[in-house]
């Protein structure tokens, strides 16, 4: 929830800011929807047997330590300063490099 606090990923003319305010909103909320379906109701459609994703080395519920480890690093490392705030531009920079790399394990799969 990064522009409802912080105002520098905004474009300047201000008069569509509660339109990205109510987008972030749904967003978070259709995330939290789908973690609660993952973890709830649709936990028996898990194939664990074809979940392979990073199995080198660690185990494969792990995995996804390859993709996320790399981003945090990046992001700590390259990351612009809009927000002249460390941690929120940080995480905003951990978002863009995270959709960046999401449908790698889906992908392995196949």
């Amino acid at each position: 929830l990064s522009i409802l606090r912080h105002q520098g990923y905004l474009p300047f003319d201000k008069t569509g800011d509660w339109f990205y305010h109510i987008v972030e909103i749904m967003s978070f909320a259709s995330v939290g929807l789908a973690l609660y379906g993952l973890f709830g109701p649709l936990i028996s459609t898990y194939d664990e047997k074809h979940d392979r994703f990073g199995n080198l080395h660690i185990p494969s519920e792990f995995g996804i330590a390859y993709l996320v480890v790399p981003c945090v690093i990046l992001a700590v490392i390259f990351h612009p300063a809009l927000n002249r705030e460390f941690f929120s531009d940080t995480c905003w920079t951990l978002s863009m490099y995270l959709e960046a790399v999401a449908m790698l394990p889906q992908i392995y799969m196949f």
